[in-house]
């Protein structure tokens, strides 16, 4: 297989993925409403429930923060609208790291190389996201999430260092 088919191929998978990711964006959106208009519920008493993890219960949702089951956690004393926040926040935080993957994907399916610098520094930027959201935890930091992390700048590292040789081979032309 030559060259100009293997940049065939990853821009006809690249361009596959970027659409999926639009569907997966759409229903993470949808989840997120859905959380928003079930606390706008709750709160303004829709809900025949008396507290938050009643509601839970009545309603048989089975919602956990970092493994735990909301149920078994105590909610009370204010404590809900501090996990609502953190949990919005960090959905907020892997929506972002959606859209930049998205944007990545499409723009390396009408590419000639995926070896472009705005591709490494939306890898970077990935990364820090994820790192961020480790620490928007309710009971402990996800060290999982360092690891992809981690993962994810090292392969900004392996791009950048392709986007080197790229430029030197297409000086070389």
């Amino acid at each position: 297989m030559n060259s100009n088919e293997k940049i065939t191929r990853i821009k006809k998978y690249t361009g596959i993925a970027a659409k999926v990711m639009i569907a997966l964006e759409v229903l993470y959106l949808i989840a997120i409403a859905t959380i928003l208009v079930f606390l706008l519920m709750l709160g303004k008493g829709a809900l025949p429930a008396a507290s938050a993890t009643d509601a839970l219960r009545e309603l048989a949702l089975t919602l956990t923060v970092d493994g735990q089951n909301v149920n078994d956690l105590n909610l009370s004393g204010g404590m809900l609208p501090f996990v609502v926040a953190a949990v919005l926040f960090k959905c907020g935080l892997y929506l972002a790291v959606m859209g930049t993957v998205r944007r990545m994907l499409r723009d390396i399916s009408r590419s000639e190389t995926p070896f472009e610098q705005i591709h490494v520094k939306r890898m970077k930027r990935i990364a820090i996201l994820v790192f961020i959201a480790s620490f928007v935890n309710f009971l402990s930091i996800q060290a999982n999430e360092w690891l992809i992390a981690a993962v994810v700048w090292l392969l900004a590292m392996v791009f950048d260092y392709g986007c080197l040789l790229q430029q030197e081979a297409d000086e070389t032309l």
